[in-house]
């Protein structure tokens, strides 16, 4: 399944906000055409046409008629709409299919507001928002917690940029919100700061006191070296390489704890070797040290393609260490598309545990997007095509949940501790029923309890 960009990925250059009246037949991508609302509105006219062509279950979420009615509500709205405000209307329009792989491509948006970025990278943790990198004129903010953006407290911020990601698991749209914050239109388009002025941070320091950071931004082309987080602490550690991996598939042995600890981090074949045989190798290493234990990390995992499956999820049932207690797979807000279908077929197929958060798409979803540019504004919007029924029909879930819950704080970040792996060693699963039928397990108790994400998602 064709995957959603990464969150770390992101393109932006200036223009300059044209003003309005220039002509309509302006050029696409010509500055001019981001100030033309008949440009805006021949476009809304396009996509509305080309999501019910090519969506699969549009109207899965809601009826013809709530999608007409607000269809009708923005067209009435355009003429007072400036360039990042209709883009944040799109944003939520577009984002009532439901579906994950029905969005904006928010990493390549056009025009005022979205050709530039601020000067700096958010981490989302279990206790917040923190910096984690920036230039280095704002390196006093590197490191703290953020609560307030240009005076709006930081969990209104987060809300509603949450409404910009259309998603089926509430965490693809939690998964999101760092990245988002970092575009000025952005900030604009929710009436959280001005287009043309820095995005001015609230910190937190010691003793609870605040202090205020302006963060300037930068066209993509010249965005300054940014510092991160252990550039400033220099304390030994660095990004976990579960965040950090560009390899399709890598593994290390601990040999103290007789286990295989392996990062999945993209569903597609390496430079050198094929998954296929990425996978052979690592089954092969398994059995040959006798492992104990062997954990396939794909928290970071947002897709590829689903075809190359089958090597991991056969090489996993059929190993020595399919058995609860000695396969686990570590899930998380990023884990989507066809890394969502690697969680569905260990699921039906293995007796891996899952530990971490929930994931960032569900088990039945909507998938193997095309990208449609809007004709005037060549803004891309992704649209699902296909619907992949990768559970059971009766299978409601949003997300699959962890049997094992464990989330990462800021001080496990900068630290190098990881209390996913940590909450797996220490896991007993001596009294796990081994009975029942594997086809049944998206039953088990584990995928019935309540999960309340880091941020309320509508």
């Amino acid at each position: 399944m064709t995957p959603h960009l990464r969150a770390v990925l992101s393109l932006a250059v200036f223009l300059a906000f044209a003003a309005p009246g220039l002509a309509e037949d302006a050029p696409r991508d010509h500055p001019a055409v981001f100030a033309d609302r008949a440009a805006f509105a021949s476009d809304f006219n396009a996509l509305y046409a080309e999501m019910q062509a090519k969506h699969p279950d549009l109207y899965r979420h809601h009826a013809k008629s709530e999608w007409d009615a607000r269809y009708a509500a923005l067209r009435a709205e355009i003429p007072h709409l400036d360039w990042p405000h209709f883009v944040i209307a799109l944003h939520r329009f577009v984002a009532m299919a439901g579906d994950g792989h029905t969005n904006l491509l928010s990493t390549d948006l056009v025009g005022p507001g979205f050709d530039t970025r601020y000067t700096i990278r958010f981490g989302l943790f279990s206790d917040g928002l923190y910096v984690i990198g920036g230039s280095e004129e704002i390196k006093q903010a590197i490191g703290r917690r953020v609560t307030a953006v240009n005076g709006h407290p930081i969990g209104e911020v987060e809300r509603e940029l949450t409404k910009l990601t259309g998603h089926d698991s509430p965490m693809w749209a939690v998964n999101w919100v760092p990245l988002l914050l970092t575009y000025p239109g952005n900030v604009s388009g929710l009436d959280l700061g001005l287009l043309d002025m820095p995005m001015k941070l609230t910190l937190e320091v010691a003793d609870h006191r605040t202090i205020d950071v302006p963060v300037p931004s930068a066209p993509t082309g010249t965005q300054p070296k940014r510092l991160t987080v252990f550039d400033v602490l220099n304390n030994g550690h660095a990004l976990p390489p579960w965040w950090s991996q560009d390899e399709p598939l890598t593994f290390q042995y601990w040999r103290d704890t007789g286990t295989v600890y392996a990062i999945f981090a993209e569903v597609e074949d390496g430079k050198t070797e094929t998954l296929k045989q990425l996978a052979s190798k690592l089954f092969i290493f398994v059995a040959t040290n006798g492992a104990k234990r062997l954990i396939i990390d794909v928290r970071n995992n947002g897709g590829g393609d689903n075809t190359l499956l089958a090597p991991l999820i056969e090489g996993a049932r059929t190993s020595a260490v399919n058995h609860p207690g000695g396969l686990y797979v570590i899930i998380g807000r990023q884990t989507f598309s066809a890394a969502q279908n690697f969680v569905n077929r260990m699921e039906s197929s293995t007796q891996a545990l899952f530990a971490g958060e929930p994931t960032g798409e569900s088990p039945n979803q909507s998938g193997d997007p095309e990208v449609y540019h809007l004709p005037r504004t060549a803004t891309p919007v992704l649209i699902s095509t296909k619907r992949w029924q990768d559970s059971a029909a009766a299978d409601n879930r949003v997300w699959t949940l962890p049997d094992i819950p464990a989330s990462l704080s800021f001080a496990d970040f900068i630290n190098g501790r990881d209390p996913i792996v940590a909450a797996i060693l220490a896991f007993d699963a001596s009294k796990i029923d081994t009975t029942k039928d594997l086809t049944l397990r998206w039953m088990r108790p584990s995928q019935q309890m309540k999960w309340s994400p880091p941020i309320p998602v509508e």
